[in-house]
Parts: structure tokens; C-alpha cells; sequence
């Protein structure tokens, strides 16, 4: 297929679509007006990427108040991440009755198998725990039932209900 061959296919190709003729011009024209655009908008300043730091660490027992992000040996940040068995309330807005009880359950994922976990707040922190964990520097959990979670606390069992009585 010879120069003349070529240059006769594209002839015949524009010829029979007329349309390109136009609109391919057209087009090359509306490229070259947005990059024009864009590079003299002077939104073209780059920014910084942002470093994300695939080996977040997480801290089960730590609390849940706002962390300040710590410089890592890669240069990213260490963020603390969920779940976490410990976490501090939000009390900026909740007035606390004085006559409550301190430790209340808010909540318990039953598992008859024994893999029941349960919320315990207490004063300005919230305990995600299941049997065996501590809550608090006192308590630790005894049972978790459907209704309640049972405490011991220097040999005395102390209940809490899940309506909060």
C-alpha cells in the first residue's frame, strides 16, 4: 500500500463522513481552550499529597478523646483507630444526676455460646466489655445475661440490669 494509496483511503473517509470534517477541528480547538483555561486560572498550584499510613495502630484499652496524630518513623501519622474497649463520653451538653448510679449498662450483644459483649457507662467513660475484662479499676465481669451483667468487686457480686435499675 503506497503513499498515494493512504493518502486516498483518508480522502474517502472524510468524504463519506462529512460530519468529522467539522467536528474533529472543533473539537482539537475545545482541547487546546481548556488547557489554556486551566493553566492560566492559576488553580494549578499543587498541593502536597497527602501520606496515609497503611499500619494504623490500635490501642483497645486506650480512650477515645480526641488523639493528636504522632509522627511516625515513615513520615505518615499514628491515628488511633476502632474499635476501642474503653472510650470517653461526650459531656459538654449532659447534665449528670447525682443520685444515679455510677455504672449503668446501655446496651449487650447476647451470645448464648459465651461470646456476649456488653456497654457499660461509667461517669464520663464507656466500656465495651465481655467476661473476664475489667471495668474501670474496680470491677470485673462476672456474667453478661440477655438482661443484665453481674460485677464482682473484692469478692461481692454487684448486678446491673440492662434497664438501668
Amino acid at each position: 500500500m503506497g503513499e498515494k494509496d493512504k493518502k486516498s483511503g483518508i480522502k474517502k473517509f472524510f468524504q463519506d463522513n462529512r460530519s468529522l470534517v467539522f467536528t474533529i477541528p472543533i473539537f482539537i480547538v475545545l482541547v487546546i481552550v481548556v488547557i489554556l483555561v486551566y493553566v492560566f486560572s492559576g488553580n494549578n498550584t499543587a498541593e502536597p499529597p497527602v501520606e496515609t499510613n497503611p499500619t494504623a495502630t490500635v490501642q483497645p484499652t486506650a480512650p477515645a478523646s480526641t488523639p493528636t496524630p504522632q509522627p511516625t518513623e515513615t513520615g505518615g501519622t499514628e491515628v488511633t483507630t476502632l474499635p476501642q474497649d474503653e472510650r470517653d463520653k461526650d459531656t459538654s451538653e449532659i447534665m449528670r444526676n447525682p443520685f444515679a448510679d455510677p455504672y449503668r449498662v446501655s446496651g449487650i450483644i447476647y451470645d448464648e455460646k459465651g461470646g456476649s459483649i456488653a456497654i457499660i457507662e461509667a461517669e464520663n467513660k464507656a466500656y465495651i466489655v465481655k467476661v473476664d475484662d475489667q471495668v474501670g479499676e474496680y470491677f470485673k465481669v462476672i456474667k453478661i445475661e440477655s438482661d443484665r451483667v453481674v460485677l464482682e468487686i473484692e469478692g461481692q457480686e454487684v448486678v446491673l440490669n440492662l434497664s438501668g435499675e
